[in-house]
């Protein structure tokens, strides 16, 4: 099974929460008040608010057919597959679905906004799993050879805690800043409540819930800063993967920037986008990390027919079968 379909599945996954972002932002996700039909038209007049909705709509059915088609891919290529790439593929089909139900419910029984971070939160899990699928397939057919399981040092195990503790905390920061957004929080700081009352809720949160929900927000943003700064420490010491540690410390900062300036902007629909559009590559880049870091570490085993070598290397880029 090549990589290639599941990269550009990762690509349109990426796309789709951009635009889900835009529609939050714009306040546009009940603009088609029924599913999957919009105002009981398949093709409805797509003008305004109307056109942005309907156009998430099939970037997010482009979605579930590119994830059926990697599905389907995979069943057929099953005997070849290792163990970890049909555990990835069996976690995207579940939370495809999941996300088809979610986002239904969410339009057709009008959930509370809050209800809408678990759609967030899914929305990243499919994307970090597709993004770790892309990466393990591509590296394990870059070897063109099977790669025996390497006895971890110290170093290679502190390296590899950091990054999983590091990426885990880094989704739920985001999941943090997602509740903090669709639980009307975010904008009840400066006394609005557009967004609730899309979801026919006219009651905002409260100052004091509004502002604890914040601070933990900023609070839990420097912890995950730290934590990178921690993983960085045992790259440099395994001499693995320092440039992407480096990249992905760079977009934290950068991700609490964009953030203050969401703020400072009162969540203005572009800063907002912005935000969300970083907090994704995040997500996406702790699993490209993680991913790496484990075939660096454990090797690989996805031709077990071939010739067997053992991985040693420590260079620092992802390349076709090269490391991180």
């Amino acid at each position: 099974m090549g990589y290639r379909l599941p990269l550009v599945t990762a690509v349109t996954i990426y796309i789709s929460m951009v635009m889900g972002a835009l529609v939050v932002g714009l306040n546009a996700g009940f603009v088609c008040p029924d599913w999957p039909l919009c105002n009981g038209q398949l093709i409805p007049p797509l003008d305004g608010l109307v056109l942005v909705e309907y156009t998430h709509r099939l970037v997010a059915a482009a979605v579930s057919l590119l994830v059926l088609a990697v599905a389907v891919v995979g069943f057929r290529n099953r005997k070849r597959l290792d163990r970890l790439s049909k555990w990835l593929l069996g976690i995207t089909v579940a939370s495809i679905m999941v996300q088809v139900i979610a986002g239904a419910l969410i339009v057709v029984l009008v959930l509370p906004g809050a209800f809408t971070t678990i759609d967030v939160g899914n929305s990243m899990i499919l994307f970090a799993t597709m993004v770790a699928l892309t990466v393990h397939l591509r590296r394990s057919a870059g070897s063109g050879t099977a790669v025996a399981p390497r006895e971890m040092d110290a170093k290679d195990r502190g390296l590899m805690r950091a990054a999983w503790i590091t990426a885990i905390a880094a989704f739920g920061e985001v999941l943090l800043g997602g509740y903090f957004r669709h639980s009307g929080a975010g904008e009840a700081l400066f006394g609005k409540g557009t967004y609730l009352a899309s979801h026919q809720q006219f009651i905002i949160p409260s100052k004091i819930f509004s502002t604890t929900v914040f601070a933990l927000h900023i609070l839990f943003a420097f912890v995950v800063v730290v934590l990178a700064v921690w993983l960085l420490t045992e790259a440099v010491r395994s001499a693995r993967g320092v440039k992407t540690v480096v990249l992905y410390l760079s977009l934290l900062v950068a991700e609490m920037v964009a953030g203050a300036v969401a703020y400072l902007l009162e969540l203005n629909v572009a800063s907002v986008t912005v935000h969300w559009s970083g907090a994704a590559l995040v997500v996406g880049l702790g699993s490209y990390l993680v991913t790496g870091l484990w075939h660096d570490l454990h090797g690989q085993q996805i031709n077990p027919g071939h010739e067997t070598v053992v991985s040693q290397g420590s260079s620092d880029s992802l390349t076709a079968g090269g490391r991180m």
